[in-house]
């Protein structure tokens, strides 16, 4: 019994390691896509978050994007908005217009590739914000990110 308890803190120690290494990689990336980006450091005192300050008013639609699921998931935790960004990049590559074509008649799309059978147009699953809302109702009815199948989400 011992013996599975510390398996299982290992294999989260692990993806927890692997989640947040991924979103520092994720901001690195965001980051050179503005000539003005910085990342600011060291960390402060009362934590080591890392954040990147923009100095352009206008932002991309990716970024825009993120914004809104670090808004939306927000409230549940810094490693839930991490897996809710690495779940969307693994389903969609975080572009609205996604759609995939599933081997049972349905088709998932949007962002967080929202199903037929969640009854919303596909104008709806394709606007972001109603999209990662929806995700978000899914995620909180399930207790976490089961009903995604890609690759970051589980």
């Amino acid at each position: 019994m011992k013996h599975n308890k510390q398996i299982i803190e290992a294999t989260r120690r692990q993806r927890d390691f692997i989640a947040i290494t991924f979103f520092i990689f994720l901001v690195v990336i965001i980051g050179h896509w503005y000539k003005e980006a910085s990342i600011v450091s060291p960390c402060p005192a009362s934590g080591c978050a890392v954040k990147v300050v923009y100095a352009v008013e206008n932002k991309s639609r990716i970024q825009t994007i993120i914004d809104y699921i670090v808004y939306k998931f927000g409230p549940e935790g810094d490693r839930v908005v991490t897996e809710a960004l690495t779940c969307f990049i693994s389903e969609s590559h975080l572009n609205p217009l996604a759609y995939n074509w599933n081997t049972n008649n349905t088709a998932d799309v949007g962002v967080a590739q929202i199903n037929d059978v969640h009854g919303m147009s596909v104008q709806d699953r394709q606007d972001y914000k109603k999209n990662i809302d929806k995700a978000y109702e899914l995620y909180k009815a399930s207790h976490g990110f089961y009903p995604w199948f890609g690759k970051g989400c589980n």
